[in-house]
């Protein structure tokens, strides 16, 4: 909801910049072009009840919960600017310590040690953009490690990475509240009801598509998935190709590579082993990779319920 109301801000700009500051619960938001098989957890995400989030912009993945506060910052193209953005933050944050990378990221630099507060993404239109931004005040940090590192090491992908680094709260500095104080002296603080948001959301066409299991897993670019028994290519939720590993009947080769001519779906390509007699050739293997293909089609059984 909050990345939607952020783009519907964003369609609805004038002249003004505007600042959109919100809070997120538990979730895994990545880039648009990223792979979420690679970057996160999947497994232990669906177990907790993690939400996966595909944000519009690019950049890497983050974990957002309540000790996180993410400042989004919309402009006119021709107002737009990263680097006061950055200063912007660092200005109300007054902390000595700190300084903006050369991505635009807030550090905290303490003796030897260098750590990451804040990581930022862009996205450019045509007359307007968008900058927004992490900031880590109290986040569960053991979580944020613990979603953040995938299970699926046999993945290989083109996808946009994230950079990793090590990162701390500012919680011991400053919290939410003093941030919100600071801000409101400068320009007041107008306070947002999540009522007023679902109701600009209920027919916003990108709200729905962000909810789409299409938009979240679907989107993901070309990658390949490799296992001892099989080697799967998927492009945008649809299947490239699929070889099996070892001796096969020849007659079920043929088959797979003649349903494969439609490219399906993964779900539908799922179906089509379990439920082809050919596949009966490769008994030996055939509930290690139907296992394997369900593990990681798990998340196309995930629901994002929408308020209403």
């Amino acid at each position: 909801m909050n990345l939607a109301y952020e783009n519907y801000l964003l369609e609805h700009l004038k002249s003004e910049k505007v600042l959109f500051l919100y809070r997120n619960l538990p979730s895994v938001i990545y880039g648009r072009f990223q792979n979420p098989w690679l970057e996160c957890n999947v497994s232990k995400m669906l177990k907790d009840q993690v939400l996966f989030v595909r944000r519009q912009s690019g950049g890497g993945c983050v974990y957002h919960d309540q000790g996180n506060l993410n400042f989004s910052f919309l402009s006119p193209k021709e107002i737009y600017d990263k680097d006061s953005n950055a200063i912007f933050i660092k200005e109300i944050l007054q902390i000595d310590e700190l300084y903006i990378s050369e991505r635009h990221d807030l550090r905290l630099k303490i003796g030897n040690k260098d750590f990451k507060v804040s990581g930022s993404a862009f996205k450019e239109k045509k007359d307007r953009a968008i900058h927004h931004c992490t900031l880590l005040l109290s986040s569960d940090l053991d979580k944020l490690n613990y979603y953040l590192i995938s299970a699926i090491p046999e993945i290989e992908s083109k996808s946009s990475k994230s950079v990793r680094s090590t990162v701390m709260n500012l919680g011991q500095k400053i919290n939410h509240d003093q941030i919100i104080e600071k801000i409101n002296l400068i320009s007041e603080v107008n306070f947002v009801s999540e009522e007023h948001m679902f109701k600009e959301l209920k027919d916003d066409k990108f709200y729905k598509q962000m909810t789409s299991l299409e938009w979240i897993f679907d989107e993901t670019p070309l990658f390949t998935y490799k296992k001892d028994n099989f080697e799967i290519k998927i492009k945008k939720g649809l299947v490239q190709s699929f070889s099996l590993m070892g001796d096969i009947h020849p007659s079920m080769q043929s088959e797979i590579e003649a349903y494969l001519l439609n490219t399906p779906h993964i779900k539908d390509f799922y179906s089509f082993l379990e439920t082809n007699h050919t596949f009966e050739f490769y008994q030996e293997h055939r509930e290690s990779i139907l296992s394997e293909l369900r593990n990681f089609m798990q998340v196309y059984f995930f629901q994002v319920e929408i308020p209403s």
